[in-house]
C-alpha cells in the first residue's frame, strides 16, 4: 500500500508536463490513486455501515421500550395531552432516526465520493435524532409523572329517594401520576360530634384520570356535613376522626387557598348543593 501510494504520487507530480513519454505513467498513477481511494472507502463504508445498523436498532429498542413503559404507567397519554409539542417532535425525531439508520445502511458509498458523503451525513444526522428523541421522551415522560393538579373536584348534592334523603359526593381529577391516589372523605356532624360516614381511595387509570361516585344516607340529625377530596401516596391507612381545620375559612363555607385539596362544606338545614376545586 505505502508502496502504491508513493509511487501514484511521485508519477502524479510530473502529469501536468502533457507530454507523451508521461502518459503511460499517469495512467499508472491514476490507477494507483483510485485503488488506495477504493480501500480507503471501503475501510470507512464498514464502520459507517456498522453504525446504520447499531442507529436503526438501537433506536428501535429504546423507542418500544419507551412506549411499552409509558403506555403501561399512563405517563404517554399525560405527555401528549400535556406536552404536545414537544411529544409530535419526539415522534418526529424517532422517526427520522430510523429512517436515516436504515437509508444510510442502503446506500452504496463505494460506488462514489459523492455516496459515501451522503451516508456520512445520514449516519450522523441519524444520530443526532436519537440523541434528541431519547432527551425528549425521557423528559416527556418525567414530565407525565410529575403532572397533575394538586386540588381534584368535589361537589355534593342531597337528594330525596322516596322517603328518604340520600348525599351524593363525587370528585375527580385528571394527570394524576400514577404512585398517586384520590382520597375522598365524608364527615357528618351531629349532637354527639362528628362521625366519619365513608373513606374512599382510587386509584388512576392509565390516561391519569380518576373519578370516585360516593352515595351515603343523609340524617334529618346532622348538623354538618364536610366532604374532602386530596391527591396523597404513601401509606393508605388511617382516617381521621373529624374534617382538617383547613376545611373551615373564616366564614365556615369553604377551604382557604393554602389547603391541598378540596372540600365541600354543607350545613342544616341543607341547601341542594355544593361545589369546591
Amino acid at each position: 500500500i505505502h508502496q502504491s501510494l508513493l509511487r501514484a504520487v511521485t508519477t502524479a507530480k510530473h502529469c501536468d508536463t502533457n507530454t507523451v513519454d508521461w502518459d503511460n505513467a499517469c495512467q499508472d498513477a491514476r490507477h494507483h490513486l483510485a485503488q488506495l481511494q477504493g480501500m480507503a472507502r471501503s475501510s470507512e463504508v464498514a464502520k459507517l455501515d456498522r453504525a446504520a445498523t447499531v442507529l436503526a436498532g438501537i433506536t428501535t429498542v429504546v423507542t418500544g421500550l419507551f412506549t411499552a413503559f409509558g403506555f403501561g404507567s399512563g405517563d404517554y397519554q399525560r405527555m401528549f395531552r400535556d406536552l404536545f409539542i414537544q411529544s409530535f417532535l419526539f415522534l418526529i425525531f424517532t422517526g427520522a432516526a430510523l429512517f436515516l439508520g436504515t437509508f444510510a445502511f442502503v446506500v452504496n458509498a463505494q460506488k462514489s465520493d459523492v455516496n459515501l458523503w451522503v451516508e456520512r451525513i445520514a449516519v450522523y444526522v441519524g444520530i443526532g435524532c436519537a440523541g434528541a428523541a431519547l432527551v425528549l421522551g425521557s423528559w416527556g415522560l418525567s414530565q407525565g409523572q410529575s403532572a397533575g393538579p394538586t386540588r381534584p373536584g368535589i361537589s355534593a348534592t342531597i337528594n330525596t329517594s322516596g322517603t328518604s334523603q340520600v348525599l351524593d359526593v363525587t370528585s375527580q381529577s385528571a394527570a394524576v401520576p400514577r404512585w398517586e391516589h384520590l382520597k375522598v372523605t365524608i364527615w357528618a356532624k351531629d349532637a354527639r360530634g362528628w362521625n366519619v360516614l365513608r373513606d374512599d381511595i382510587v386509584g388512576p387509570g392509565r390516561d391519569g384520570t380518576v373519578n370516585d361516585s360516593i352515595a351515603v344516607p343523609y340524617k334529618s340529625s346532622y348538623i354538618q356535613v364536610v366532604a374532602a377530596a386530596s391527591l396523597e401516596s404513601g401509606d393508605k391507612s388511617g382516617v381521621p376522626s373529624q374534617p382538617p381545620p383547613a376545611c373551615f375559612s373564616e366564614d365556615g363555607t369553604a377551604a382557604p387557598p393554602d389547603f391541598e385539596g378540596s372540600c365541600v362544606l354543607l350545613d342544616a338545614p341543607p341547601s341542594a348543593s355544593r361545589t369546591n376545586g
